[in-house]
């Protein structure tokens, strides 16, 4: 406990030393942000009064209470009340207990951090658990593989044009039998999904399913266009790329043909001969559904793509004004 003696025991410059030091050891328990709030207000104030002297004859106080500014701002213990109050240290050793335990603070937050980061990294490292197939899984695969093989003989002999008594030729049935395969697939697919753990990802990295998939697309481009099981059955020119227009003219004629045995009179099956835009809108429609299922679209959004849809309807107005003649 300090002791203060009256001025009269001591001279005038000791007792301001000492009353300056009972000051200061009062002020030792002050916050920095507390301090800094204070020093700001004191800042404010004569910056306000400064405001308030304008022009040049008040220029020598304006000059007084700026240097005042500068010397609560340049204070020691200010400017480290800035900086702990900032999350820095002190440069002057004022405040150094409230950064200590900031210090402390914050390396607890750090170390439940890097806990947490190190911990997650552990995780990723641990091998990842690839999802179960289901029981007879290499046996469905087998199945289809052996189905599809058939079919793939078939359209090749087909596409070289060599089917035999021995080695038929495409018929409706081989379209139906890769639509079932097709259909076989999807549902293997959903049930790996729900039952099984596999994601989206893991059905794409399985490349024994993709291959099938591809198969399934190859011969889907052959076996499931409308025009392929006419009434004469299908010719070389249906498998040859470069064989478009030929198609469309065959169409035209059997067409032709029919109108013609059924009565009408040649003009008149000559007229149906010469509307070749139905058996183009209909090659159309079939190459835009064979890109749709490429995508990915299923029978139904096939059928509801704007451009599909418009050029079916099109074609069904063509072929009931055919019938009409």
């Amino acid at each position: 406990m300090f002791t203060v003696l009256p001025s009269s025991c001591c001279g005038p410059r000791l007792a301001n030393a000492v009353g300056n030091f009972v000051k200061k050891a009062a002020s030792l328990g002050e916050s920095a942000e507390s301090y800094k709030s204070k020093i700001d207000g004191q800042i404010q104030r004569l910056e306000t009064q400064v405001g308030e002297l304008p022009g040049k004859e008040h220029h020598k106080e304006r000059t007084a209470l700026g240097k005042k500014v500068s010397a609560l701002k340049g204070e020691d213990r200010y400017i480290d009340a800035c900086r702990v109050v900032k999350g820095l240290m002190p440069v002057h050793g004022n405040f150094t207990n409230e950064i200590q335990a900031a210090t402390t603070k914050m390396s607890a937050d750090e170390a439940a951090r890097i806990a947490q980061e190190t911990e997650e990294a552990l995780m990723q490292m641990e091998p990842v658990q690839k999802p179960e197939p289901p029981q007879g899984d290499h046996e469905k695969r087998k199945n289809w593989q052996d189905r599809l093989a058939i079919l793939e003989k078939k359209v090749s002999c087909e596409v070289s044009h060599k089917t035999t008594s021995t080695q038929p030729a495409v018929s409706r049935e081989d379209a139906e039998e890769l639509e079932v395969i097709a259909q076989e697939v999807v549902d293997y697919k959903e049930t790996l999904k729900k039952n099984s753990g596999y994601t989206n990802k893991s059905l794409k990295a399985d490349q024994e399913l993709a291959k099938i998939e591809e198969r399934l697309d190859y011969l889907a481009e052959f076996l499931l266009l409308p025009q392929r099981f006419m009434e004469n059955g299908p010719s070389v020119e249906w498998t040859q790329a470069d064989g478009k227009k030929e198609r469309e003219r065959q169409l035209a004629r059997r067409l032709a043909r029919h109108r013609e045995a059924s009565g009408l009179s040649p003009s008149e099956a000559k007229e149906v001969e010469e509307s070749l835009g139905c058996t183009e809108l209909l090659v159309r429609l079939a190459e835009r559904k064979a890109y749709l299922r490429t995508e990915g679209y299923t029978e139904k959004e096939q059928d509801k793509a704007s451009e599909a849809k418009a050029a079916g309807e099109h074609w069904r107005e063509i072929y009931d004004m055919c019938n009409e003649l």
